[in-house]
């Protein structure tokens, strides 16, 4: 706590690395999250340049603030997640960092690594690029706010409702090259006075939004990785043979024709070199968008930086060893 504390003073000064920062806060930028999220580690951005669309997420940096083997760095590899139960958050970092200069907070100017990405007209990835960069979030908004921004797309702020759109050609494209969808509400136990509640999330177009997202900049991540020969924390899935038609359809379609299709699918592995990703329908797939709260993503931060900022990344034997670490917590 103490040195959270230090850290939290410390995050409005110039501090190594902000020179390389690109300046993106003239940009229009959402967070989006369910109401009473603290730990705002996303925001999403569109930019239109030269009669071209480029999306823009956004990713919270907290190695900006957080060093190397630091005691708070050791003490969030030794929890490796954040833990969201029924009665509250068990946090990797404490709050007052995490949701605090860490966190991507409306009015705020922050520090982020950024992914632009041009997209194609069937949804694949014409160009992109990455980037270490200052953020100034304009709308900190809930999902049903976003959803309602996307539905409406009042003149002068059609972006989300664009954004939408762009990113539902991409998942378009995932399902071209065979990833599986399962577009079906989700159920998150809460307890609050003692009484134990069962709250309902259906995927809505902010959250399916949001979802493909994070999906696009793990993609992309992958691919900066496997460019440059960078070894990440790259996550894949073996190929499964699915149920057939025939099969499929003796099912009542919902959660127990889903359940046929989980049963088959394998466990998603984690390794330092890029396999494809089966139910995503990706070549390769890093996870790397909650940095403040999955110390694997962290990693993956503090690589990418390290192959921008010319320093050498980590080799492929540490990185092994860390990920082997992380298994058992």
């Amino acid at each position: 706590m103490e040195e959270a504390n230090r850290l939290v003073a410390l995050s409005n000064e110039e501090l190594p690395g902000d020179e390389q920062r690109i300046d993106l806060t003239h940009l229009a930028t959402y967070s989006l999250d369910d109401a009473g999220t603290r730990e705002i580690d996303d925001a999403l951005s569109l930019e239109r340049r030269d009669g071209v669309d480029w999306i823009w997420i956004h990713i919270a940096d907290p190695s900006r603030l957080i060093g190397i083997d630091s005691p708070l760095d050791q003490e969030a590899k030794r929890r490796a997640t954040s833990l969201y139960l029924a009665e509250g958050v068990i946090p990797m970092l404490p709050l007052e960092l995490a949701a605090g200069p860490l966190s991507l907070r409306s009015g705020q100017r922050c520090a982020a690594l950024s992914v632009a990405v041009h997209l194609d007209d069937d949804g694949a990835v014409a160009e992109q690029r990455i980037a270490r960069s200052w953020i100034r979030p304009r709308y900190g908004l809930t999902y049903t706010d976003g959803d309602e921004l996307i539905e409406l797309a009042p003149p002068g702020d059609e972006a989300l409702s664009d954004l939408s759109r762009l990113l539902i050609q991409r998942m378009r494209w995932r399902r071209s090259k065979g990833a599986v969808m399962f577009d079906r509400p989700e159920g998150r136990f809460r307890r609050s006075d003692g009484t134990l509640t069962l709250q309902v999330i259906d995927p809505s177009p902010s959250r399916l939004m949001v979802s493909e997202a994070m999906l696009l900049m793990g993609a992309v991540v992958a691919s900066f990785g496997k460019e440059h020969n960078l070894p990440l924390p790259f996550r894949s899935q073996p190929a499964a043979e699915l149920p057939s038609s025939d099969e499929l359809n003796r099912i009542p379609e919902g959660p127990a024709r889903d359940a046929a299709i989980k049963r088959c699918l394998s466990r998603g592995v984690q390794g330092t070199r890029p396999m494809p990703h089966f139910s995503l329908g990706l070549e390769a797939y890093v996870q790397a968008t909650s940095p403040i709260r999955r110390y694997a993503d962290l990693v993956a931060h503090r690589q990418i930086i390290a192959q921008l900022s010319a320093i050498a990344p980590m080799d492929e034997e540490h990185l092994g060893e860390v990920i082997d670490d992380l298994d058992d917590p």
